[in-house]
């Protein structure tokens, strides 16, 4: 008698949420068979920062070839693909639309399963790829964007928000304050300096706020995740703390902690699994709790 193997599970994902279209084939929520990006930054870089029309416009241009390039790279056929993981919230709502759209409508001419998959969650997933045997439960301080939350993460698609979520705007009003009365007085201001306290500032709230999150509710398994978890300062100094406690410590890798549409593939198999399939009336959001996702 023979045992049958377990078929290995491909998800099409796709990420259009802020300035980066991106498309990917992981399987099974832990391997990456392809992964593409085409980015804005340069462009928006002219503004000072991400141009919602500008960026709605690049990825209707891009999307097409990003997916192409994504099942090319994976030798894959869209026959092989068993669902299409997609972001839907929270985000530009004009960026996520393309998306959605492209989505729904390459789901319905197939037939493949949609799976509708939620960007912060996705984030926390980016964890599961590069660390192949971290497992739920964990305590996770998610840093992305103009996102900073402390969540439970008690299974790969149940996520609980811990009371400890802070602002940083006071912060960030101190330091424009400092630059606009330092301009009338004509102080001239060290900006390297600047910079670099102000990233000592928030390491320190974070940090502090992650660390104490995790002794008042018992947690000794840490994560971090999104894309300020890329920041070197962040990642020594926690392991550092987690280190003293003997805590156990996981981020994701370097390059998984921008927008990508690997970690959308992640969170989008697990999201599958547990029978999260979308309709044709599948819309995107600019907010949503990452509880709700």
């Amino acid at each position: 008698m023979f045992r049958s193997e377990r078929k290995i599970m491909k998800i099409l994902a796709i990420e259009s949420s802020c300035d980066e279209t991106a498309a990917a084939v992981v399987e099974d929520g832990r391997n990456i068979i392809s992964s593409v990006v085409a980015s804005q930054v340069e462009e928006h870089k002219l503004y000072g920062g991400v141009v919602p029309e500008i960026a709605s416009r690049r990825h209707a241009e891009a999307i097409v070839p990003v997916v192409r390039q994504a099942l090319v790279d994976a030798d894959c056929r869209l026959s092989d693909i068993d669902a299409i993981g997609v972001t839907y919230a929270p985000g530009l709502i004009g960026a996520l639309l393309v998306g959605v759209n492209f989505a729904k409508g390459l789901s319905l001419a197939t037939g493949i399963p949609l799976v509708p998959v939620h960007h912060l969650r996705s984030h926390i997933a980016s964890n599961y790829i590069s660390n192949n045997e971290l497992k739920p439960p964990f305590l996770c301080l998610v840093v992305s964007g103009g996102h900073s939350h402390i969540v439970m993460v008690e299974d790969y698609t149940a996520v609980h928000d811990a009371p400890y979520d802070f602002s940083f705007s006071g912060l960030k009003t101190a330091v424009i304050n400092l630059i606009h009365n330092s301009a009338q007085k004509g102080v001239e201001l060290n900006k390297a300096d600047v910079c670099a306290s102000f990233r000592y500032a928030v390491v320190d709230c974070l940090v502090t706020n992650f660390i104490k999150a995790a002794e008042d509710l018992g947690q000794k398994k840490l994560v971090i995740a999104g894309g300020v978890s890329a920041n070197s300062l962040l990642r020594r100094t926690l392991a550092e703390e987690c280190k003293k406690r003997d805590w156990e410590m996981y981020m994701p890798e370097k390059s998984l902690c921008g927008d990508n549409a690997a970690m959308v593939g992640s969170q989008g198999y697990y999201e599958f699994l547990s029978g999260n399939i979308a309709g044709t009336d599948l819309n995107a959001f600019a907010t949503m709790s990452i509880e709700k996702g």
